[in-house]
């Protein structure tokens, strides 16, 4: 692995732009910035593990901020704020991601940042239940949106989502869940985990190392 070259930072931004043109040519609504989980956006994000430069680029939270708002500032231009999300994980340790604040200031400066462009929404990635705390909570990201539309996602149930709507408003996505509620009773495979929080059926937590296999 290595670092990118600014000359190729700038290319990354085209190719950001033309991605999200290409989304709406396509006929999406929107698109929404994979800004977490280990991906580009989150590696320059991280303050600590991966991003490492001494340039314009990374150092102070400013700097480890500026990719990102780069991408932002170029795709809302092009298609505009209210079919542009983003999506982090403030708390992720997933491909030795991981921030030394327990509440990173990088995140909270680009949330503050991203709240001048009104996008539709940003979608915080919490810390698995047994790891909130209170300062790994997704509410130190809503509190600096204020008003704003925010998705909060892991492992929830109906009835904490419901009581997560219910008392701090905004969407709860439900993620990994879909991996393991799946019904195989027909041809192929589909979700059928909407049915069992209708119903209110126990849920498969599933296997998370099977997920992904070969085969």
């Amino acid at each position: 692995p290595r670092a990118l070259t600014t000359d190729e930072i700038k290319e990354y931004v085209a190719t950001y732009v033309a991605a999200a043109k290409n989304a709406i040519r396509a006929g999406f609504d929107g698109v929404e910035f994979h800004g977490a989980n280990g991906y580009l956006i989150d590696q320059s994000i991280q303050d600590v593990t991966t991003n490492q430069r001494t340039d314009e680029y990374g150092g102070s939270i400013e700097n480890c901020a500026r990719f990102t708002l780069e991408l932002t500032d170029a795709v809302v231009e092009v298609i505009g704020a209210e079919r542009t999300g983003f999506r982090m994980s403030p708390w992720d340790v997933v491909s030795g991601m991981g921030m030394a604040d327990p509440k990173p200031q990088t995140h909270s400066y680009l949330v503050k940042q991203l709240r001048r462009h009104k996008l539709a929404y940003i979608h915080v990635v919490e810390p698995m239940p047994a790891k909130i705390t209170a300062e790994k909570d997704s509410d130190c990201p809503r509190d600096i949106w204020k008003g704003h539309f925010q998705i909060s996602t892991n492992v929830y149930t109906c009835n904490g989502a419901i009581e997560m709507a219910d008392n701090k408003g905004g969407l709860v996505g439900f993620e990994r869940l879909f991996m393991s509620n799946m019904n195989h009773l027909f041809l192929g495979s589909f979700p059928d985990l909407p049915f069992r929080l209708l119903k209110d059926i126990a849920l498969e937590r599933g296997d998370q190392a099977t997920w992904y296999m070969r085969g």
